[in-house]
């Protein structure tokens, strides 16, 4: 059985096409496995991960509302 190859949050959201913050949301979630290491995030590129997908909703709310310069509060 071979071993699941561990990339960065950073790499896990370019191949996913979503935000970095998508990501470590869906590891608090536990959508997918990942684990921090000092400072950062690494993501365990097993099946979970192959079969998670970003909500696009929320991609598109995120990136409009950081377009726009808008703050939310």
């Amino acid at each position: 059985m071979p071993l699941a190859t561990l990339i960065s949050s950073n790499e896990a959201a370019q191949l996913k096409a979503c935000t970095r913050q998508a990501i470590l949301d869906a590891i608090e979630r536990g959508a997918i496995d990942g684990q921090k290491v000092g400072r950062n995030f690494l993501v365990r590129k097993n099946g979970k991960f192959e079969r998670w997908q970003p909500n696009p909703r929320s991609q598109k709310a995120g990136r409009e509302g950081h377009r726009s310069g808008r703050r939310k509060g």
